[in-house]
């Protein structure tokens, strides 16, 4: 199994709201050994580290994201 950071479009129907809510956010997404994707983490990740050289490290890997195609929240599936 692996992971990447992928851009993530989540759709929302919230209770007081005529219209869905549409969010895009930074989500660890786990594909399984075809490369298909198994899993997307519910909450959106922070962009922390315990050190600068890390941080560094996180945002480059979320620059990469920025070139995938989006992933749907609620399919689990790339955009087309």
């Amino acid at each position: 199994m692996s992971w990447n950071y992928r851009v993530v479009r989540r759709t929302e129907k919230l209770p007081h709201f005529a219209e869905p809510i549409v969010t895009y956010a930074i989500h660890e997404v786990y594909y399984d050994e075809n490369g298909d994707i198994v899993n997307i983490s519910e909450e959106p990740q922070p962009i922390i580290s315990d050190d600068l050289f890390g941080l560094y490290d996180t945002i480059g890997l979320i620059e990469k994201c920025l070139n995938k195609k989006m992933v749907i929240y609620e399919t689990g599936e790339e955009e087309i």
